[in-house]
């Protein structure tokens, strides 16, 4: 009977570590590494990372017009570190205003972060797989309200990154 109570103790300890304790890959990785599988089983020579501005890359200043950057910590580090990585495609996604798109690209380009596209992906085009006339096709979505925020999500993909491609 003490044999069993601490059998069963030690599997509980064990099933509430494993769940509670233990850090998870976080989501995000989990899409990467997924998208990356996907590349090399169908023969693709990229993916494209999709990522919102405010809440997710920079801090938002919620004054329209301004658009001075201060990026979340790992955030501006991370997008240097993928910018020329021929097998990624960097693309905005963001709501803010046209000439604000201006400014921000400019000073992403002056820190060495180079964006493809802004609200668009015309190297995908629609086909007979999906429609892509409004929603620009990505393989990951870097957004604050799909779950990416960035005080504290970036730390895990500089990481990822830099372990891929710093060797």
């Amino acid at each position: 009977m003490v044999i069993f109570f601490i059998v069963t103790t030690i599997m509980f300890m064990t099933l509430w570590l494993n769940t509670f304790w233990i850090t998870k890959t976080p989501d995000i990785i989990k899409a990467i590494d997924r998208e990356y599988q996907n590349m090399t089983d169908r023969g693709w020579d990229r993916i494209f990372l999709m990522f919102d501005l405010h809440g997710t890359i920079i801090k938002p200043n919620r004054t329209v017009g301004n658009t001075d950057i201060v990026y979340y910590p790992y955030a501006k580090e991370t997008l240097q570190l993928i910018s020329n990585q021929i097998d990624l495609d960097l693309n905005i996604y963001t709501c803010s205003h046209v000439d604000e798109v201006i400014a921000y690209q400019k000073q992403f380009k002056e820190d060495g972060i180079f964006f493809k596209y802004v609200n668009e992906n015309p190297d995908v085009q629609t086909s007979g797989y999906g429609n892509y006339d409004k929603k620009p096709y990505m393989n990951v979505l870097f957004e604050d309200k799909a779950g990416f925020f960035g005080e504290d999500s970036w730390k895990p993909v500089y990481e990822y990154f830099k372990k891929r491609y710093e060797k």
